[in-house]
């Protein structure tokens, strides 16, 4: 169930690993590529979110015991810009950390049952740390 909840921001993060912090000048050589743009074939690149646009995520529920699946889209949108380059982010395009310190992600899938026998339900919480 979780991997049906990919979001986008996670997915841009997961691209490679690198060594350091990067610096202003190697990421002077790198595109900018805006989240919905095409990306550079065969180079790296600063994937930006931008605040308030659009971030669409498939959602399915599928299984052999289910007789009705379900798929939906949902969309949402960031309060402010998010600059993702490999496994680093930055909220101005300067100031890089690692993407697991700068983002606090959280699943809660709760299945209908005898300890939750109302409907269930499928939480992804996105916060920075700190200020859930």
């Amino acid at each position: 169930m979780k991997r049906t909840i990919v979001l986008a921001i996670m997915a841009s993060l997961a691209i490679s690993a690198c060594a350091g912090v990067p610096t202003s000048s190697e990421l002077a050589q790198v595109p900018m590529v805006t989240f919905g743009e095409k990306i550079p074939a065969n180079q790296d690149f600063i994937l930006l979110f931008p605040a308030g646009q659009p971030i669409s995520t498939d959602v399915q529920i599928v299984g052999t015991l289910l007789q009705q699946q379900a798929s939906d889209q949902l969309t949402v949108t960031l309060k402010r810009d998010i600059y993702a380059y490999k496994n680093w982010v930055s909220f101005d395009g300067k100031n890089w950390i690692e993407a697991r310190e700068a983002l606090a992600v959280r699943f809660d899938v709760k299945l209908p049952g005898p300890k939750h026998p109302q409907p269930g339900y499928i939480r992804v919480a996105i916060d920075e740390p700190g200020k859930q």
